[in-house]
């Protein structure tokens, strides 16, 4: 049936268009009567049955018509409807895997698409980006992009994938066109390209465009009578993005919290490292330092005093101070918490990885650690740059890689029970220590419920769900009195207000200690899609109202200065690891 060419196929559509619905479906079902299946008078029914608020046939109308032949471009409006209002309903996971499975035709007209199709394949291009299918993403968009290069919308999504899908040169020859463009997103993205292609002049120009134009990000909300509270914020690591707020701050929970308690207190954020951060007589009640990669602080003690005569210059107290945050190395944690009792907290030690003495520096490893050994980067986050190696092939291999990094080298701690491996993750807020969640996998690193591949994992295993619930609620049989105890050890020899802990619980009740910093991410991070794989509500609602407590305890304070805390540094890096 070829709809398209039919005139009361035509009349239908421009009913439809004007708005007059009843009339247009009743010719749609006149249609499909006298002529059987058509995808295109399908796919419009479905569209019908949505208007008129029944959302379960529109889908079922939707299936249907993509089980049928039909143009590509009846194809991709169909998928567009369908995946739109999945999402709309909160069904991510099922947009996801209907866009997985599809096999999304290219356009494929000998003109370039009208405005109503343009709008609709950029809509699937979008649900195919936020579904994180990239390459299906920009196979949709690239003719879209040759056919309109003039095309703002289409060319600024066009690039966007390319820079998801990590083509940071093509990326960057559509951005380069709008090279003098003040939209945040475009300035973000083009810098993101230049720093990932090395082009260091390109990118400190438009590094320095970005933070003249967004050193100072006011929250939503800002009122007069709520007290303020300063985020020092990092312009280092600018990433590309729309969103102001998401421009300030980084995925830890700063971030959180700036959304948590918006309600109740003003945040302002400024670039801490940044000339052009400016208040204009802003004063705030409270600063909390974000600046907090004990690493990045030690580099440069120059950058952490002036972080550091920033932070004090407000005159109010300071969470997280940089002069103490720049003491929490892996290094010097793992140093502190030696000797713990009922704490295994590996010896971690820390070196620069030289070519020329590669074989000197494994015969010293080996006599130092035994194997499994964890090698991994000094700066990274999440497992990136963490390697597990076994034997001296391994290490060789790991290590020849790394030739003139500063590495970390622990032994690895295996403390499973059963067959998953498993990871606490506490939030200590001034004394209180609350446990906010637990992760299982059956692999060492134990990441998140973030990606796709997680969320799976839980969806798959819901008892470990209800498991996480119970063993939150301490103490109990694992987060016993005992364990609470080395946790509360462990808050007191960490220098630093608000920060997590990442351990696990042998089944002997001993604590083996994984991580502690102010970097991690502390309240929920999950969206509304993925409700059902919360972590609990209660240990969250706990934390969320234990920081507003310790904020304000912390305002009425006099002002807390760490100007004459001893400014230790990370500790030597050496060639070799040292005793």
């Amino acid at each position: 049936m070829q709809s398209a060419h039919d005139g009361r196929f035509s009349q239908a559509l421009d009913l439809h268009r004007r708005g007059q619905v009843a009339a247009a479906k009743a010719i749609y079902n006149r249609l499909l009567a006298e002529k059987g299946e058509d995808a295109d008078v399908i796919g419009l029914l479905g569209v019908v049955a949505l208007q008129e608020g029944n959302r379960a046939e529109a889908e079922r109308l939707w299936m249907q018509s993509l089980r049928l032949p039909c143009k590509p471009w009846v194809y991709i409006r169909n998928i567009n409807n369908l995946a739109t209002t999945l999402l709309e309903d909160r069904r991510a996971a099922e947009a996801t895997q209907l866009l997985q499975d599809a096999e999304i035709p290219s356009w494929d007209g000998a003109e370039p698409p009208d405005g109503r199709q343009l709008t609709s394949i950029l809509s699937l291009a979008l649900c195919l980006r936020r579904a994180k299918l990239t390459k299906k993403a920009r196979a949709l968009l690239e003719p879209i992009g040759a056919a309109l290069p003039d095309d703002r919308d289409a060319q600024t999504l066009l690039a966007d994938v390319r820079l998801a899908d990590e083509d940071f040169g093509a990326a960057l020859e559509i951005l380069e066109r709008f090279a003098d463009s003040d939209d945040l997103w475009t300035m973000t993205a083009r810098l993101q390209c230049e720093q990932a292609l090395g082009r260091q002049a390109e990118a400190e120009v438009d590094r320095r465009k970005v933070l003249q134009l967004a050193s100072v990000h006011v929250c939503q909300g800002f009122r007069d009578d709520r007290k303020t509270i300063l985020v020092l914020n990092s312009g280092e690591a600018l990433t590309a993005t729309g969103s102001a707020f998401d421009l300030h701050f980084s995925g830890n929970f700063p971030s959180q919290v700036a959304q948590a308690l918006k309600d109740d207190f003003n945040f302002v954020s400024i670039f801490g490292d940044s000339e052009f951060a400016k208040l204009d007589g802003l004063r705030p009640h409270l600063v909390l330092n974000n600046i907090v990669n004990a690493e990045i602080l030690c580099r440069d003690s120059t950058f952490r005093h002036d972080l550091a005569a920033v932070a004090d210059s407000f005159g109010v107290p300071v969470i997280n101070h940089p002069l103490r945050a720049a003491e929490t190395t892996r290094q010097r944690v793992a140093f502190w918490l030696k000797d713990v009792d009922n704490l295994v907290a590996p010896r971690t030690l820390r070196f620069e990885v030289d070519g020329d003495a590669l074989d000197a520096q494994v015969a010293s490893l080996e006599a130092e650690l035994s194997y499994p050994l964890i090698i991994r980067t000094t700066t990274s986050q999440r497992g990136v740059g963490m390697e597990k190696v076994d034997d001296r092939p391994s290490l060789i291999r790991e290590l020849s890689a790394r030739v003139g990094r500063q590495i970390y080298a622990h032994p690895f701690v295996d403390s499973r029970a059963g067959a998953l491996f498993r990871k606490f993750r506490i939030a200590v807020v001034g004394e209180e220590i609350i446990p906010v969640r637990l992760d299982y996998r059956d692999f060492w690193k134990v990441h998140g419920r973030i990606l796709p591949e997680r969320k799976a994992f839980y969806r798959q295993r819901p008892h470990l769900l209800r498991e996480e619930e119970r063993l939150l609620a301490a103490p109990n049989e694992v987060l016993s009195e005992r364990v609470l105890d080395t946790l509360r050890e462990v808050r007191r020899r960490v220098p630093l207000d608000i920060f997590g802990v990442d351990f696990d619980v042998r089944p002997d009740g001993q604590v083996v200690f994984f991580e502690a910093n102010a970097s991690m991410y502390l309240l929920e991070v999950l969206g509304p899609d993925d409700a059902d794989l919360f972590h609990p509500a209660a240990p969250v609602l706990r934390l969320q109202n234990a920081i507003k407590a310790y904020f304000e305890r912390k305002m009425a304070e006099p002002a807390a200065s760490f100007r004459s805390a001893p400014d230790t540094g990370p500790g030597p890096a050496t060639s070799a690891p040292a005793r």
